[in-house]
């Protein structure tokens, strides 16, 4: 995991961690930090937050499993840890521990808490179109105003008519993290449009692995951005899968791909279960289908490659076993000279008259025996 800061004391250094945990560190004084997590997940309990500190502040956007797993949030608890979660979170996690009631502060759409020096707001994060897999009015994504600084979380939605209005707030956002991952959010030209409607100061993709396990083509979405956005936006890219999908190493591995309009902004035809995204244990087993299809594509050209090499050598040597049957009515046909280094006796092809001989036959079918 790698980290970036900021100039500006007031904006948070971003940890990014895996797909959707991301650490934000405030300098909230000259002397201390704040820890600020949003949807902390172990989705393979790889030990991922075992060298990072513990929390101050969690915020969870939503119930899925892939935003919500109670064992990594108690993992970073201590008993002054604030959560910001939205009602049926609390729920669960009352369920678990009802202990914590005083360390939770629930939040719907429109509303804000203050904590120490942050005020966290609520705002609208949902899908449009028909049976949305995150519906309107349920879950959270969050502002995180801190002095006169604001960092956008936008959890898992579409472009929504809430960010033509930015949310409602008066100043760009300094920074945002932006979901695009089909068919549970964005695409990545509806994300780019989504970005050109609110125009944050800087934004950075997360949770952009595909339900089939692909990354969402983030060269194309800054390219975009950087040609459609006035005033400028910075797009900031950041590897959030250090394990994968498929074992990219770096951020650099991600920056590749070709300038290609080849992902679709719209996921409205995907109407996958709720069991494909709600598991944070288990959403790695699935999309398996490409590595599938690549590995059976490539064992059907070798072996095509083998029976082809097998059918060439076969009729290779029936056409010249017939030139051998022939051999007698040509005198010349074979020389007993022997050539250097393979002895003497040695009977070689004179391939001259080999050639005048079937040059002879007009008839392909009684050279090579009617194969």
């Amino acid at each position: 995991m790698c980290a970036i800061a900021c100039a500006e004391s007031s904006l948070p250094v971003v940890t990014p961690i895996e797909h959707a945990s991301v650490l934000l560190t405030y300098n909230s004084s000259l002397t201390t930090t704040t820890q600020l997590y949003s949807d902390p997940v172990d989705a393979k309990n790889r030990g991922l937050f075992d060298k990072l500190p513990s929390a101050d502040i969690i915020v969870i956007t939503h119930s899925h499993g892939d935003h919500l797993q109670p064992s990594t949030i108690f993992k970073l608890m201590k008993e002054t840890t604030q959560l910001v979660v939205p009602q049926d979170v609390a729920g669960i996690l009352l369920s678990l521990n009802g202990t914590l009631r005083s360390q939770i502060t629930i939040l719907g759409n429109g509303n804000e808490t203050t904590i120490g020096a942050f005020t966290i707001h609520a705002v609208p994060m949902y899908n449009t179109g028909p049976n949305p897999h995150h519906p309107e009015g349920k879950w959270n994504g969050y502002v995180i105003q801190f002095a006169n600084d604001l960092v956008y979380l936008s959890g898992d939605t579409s472009y929504i008519p809430e960010m033509e209005k930015n949310f409602g707030f008066r100043q760009r956002f300094n920074r945002s993290f932006l979901c695009m991952n089909l068919p549970y959010t964005m695409g990545v030209e509806e994300a780019a449009n989504a970005t050109d409607a609110f125009k944050p100061q800087e934004v950075t993709p997360y949770h952009y692995r595909n339900a089939d396990q692909s990354l969402s083509n983030l060269t194309l979405y800054k390219y975009l951005v950087n040609q459609a956005t006035n005033p400028f936006v910075d797009v900031i890219l950041l590897n959030f899968y250090p394990f994968g999908p498929f074992a990219f190493p770096s951020t650099s591995r991600l920056l590749t791909s070709v300038f290609t309009r080849s992902e679709s902004s719209k996921a409205t035809s995907l109407t996958p279960s709720d069991a494909d995204h709600n598991s944070g244990d288990d959403d790695k087993k699935k999309g398996l289908g490409l590595p599938i299809l690549i590995g059976a594509v490539v064992g059907a050209v070798v072996v095509t490659a083998i029976v082809t090499a097998f059918i060439v050598a076969f009729v290779i040597k029936r056409r010249f076993a017939k030139i051998s049957d022939r051999s007698a009515n040509f005198e010349s046909l074979y020389s007993s000279k022997a050539i250097g280094g393979l002895g003497k006796g040695t009977q070689l092809i004179n391939f001259d008259e080999a050639n005048d001989f079937i040059d002879n036959i007009d008839d392909e079918d009684e050279l090579l025996g009617g194969l």
